[in-house]
């Protein structure tokens, strides 16, 4: 799957190599009212720049809490917390102030998330890496 590649990719990146690792998301999103589907192009975004986040643990008054790993900008993608054993890990998409479950088309490796009468398209390009970490 292309967000588990896109992860593993900046995670040995950024551990080996030390870096910095971005890539290029564009968010389109078509309205469906049952009969016909409209591509809102007021939401069609230029591409949008995210750059890798790895794993942290905080210790936050004596509680650990883990932060996954993800790619953040306008748009975050989230890996997930646990990798399941059957079927495939769900990463999470925070766009607009709403959170949604990624999905992932096979063939395009577009990812996509549904909302009410909303399907939203993200398409990945244009992996980047890039300086020495400091």
């Amino acid at each position: 799957m292309i967000l588990d590649d896109l992860f593993a990719f900046a995670a040995q990146e950024f551990v080996e190599g030390r870096f910095n690792v971005t890539v290029q998301a564009t968010v389109t999103t078509n309205n469906t009212d049952g009969l016909q589907t409209t591509t809102n192009t007021a939401t069609v975004q230029p591409a949008l720049s995210l750059s890798y986040t790895p794993p942290q643990e905080v210790n936050i008054g004596g509680i650990r809490r883990l932060f996954p790993a993800s790619f953040q900008g306008e748009l975050t993608i989230t890996a997930p917390y646990v990798f399941v054993l059957h079927g495939s890990p769900i990463y999470s998409i925070e766009w607009q102030g709403h959170a949604f479950a990624a999905n992932v088309d096979g063939t395009t490796n577009i990812v996509y998330v549904v909302a009410g009468q909303q399907f939203i398209t993200i398409s990945l390009c244009d992996l980047f890496r890039s300086g020495v970490i400091q």
